[in-house]
């Protein structure tokens, strides 16, 4: 089974929340969705979101969003998403959610996707006023 839906984590960004420092970690995800699947799939994740799944990973944040025939999928995390993955791809909650997403959400370029990685943008920019 093919998981386009999480990858491994990008670069810390340092924020302040309620006066405390904290670390946020920002991955966005771009593959292809049916506009018209929009709802099925926010349906799919507002499921996921209100159970286990999120905090397992450690997703404290997520945000969907289409373009012309492609989704975008920005994931903010407390942690890298790395070291809740391999605790999440065990859980049947992680299966659930995946099986019912490979109906909806595809491969970017399916002749190059090996891995979840493959889905990653990669951040060549990032500005926050201070």
């Amino acid at each position: 089974m093919r998981s386009p839906n999480i990858v491994l984590p990008a670069k810390n960004i340092g924020i302040s929340l309620q006066g405390r420092a904290a670390r946020v970690e920002r991955t966005l995800i771009v593959a292809r969705m049916n506009p018209d699947s929009a709802e099925s799939v926010a349906g799919i994740f507002g499921e996921s979101d209100a159970g286990e799944l999120p905090a397992t990973v450690g997703v404290t944040a997520r945000s969907l969003f289409s373009y012309q025939g492609l989704y975008f999928h920005l994931i903010e995390a407390e942690r890298p998403l790395a070291e809740g993955l391999a605790e999440a791809r065990k859980s049947p909650l992680w299966t659930d959610i995946n099986t019912k997403l490979d109906e909806f959400i595809t491969p970017y370029d399916p002749r190059t996707w090996r891995g979840p990685a493959d889905a990653m943008a990669h951040r060549f920019y990032s500005w926050r006023a201070v």
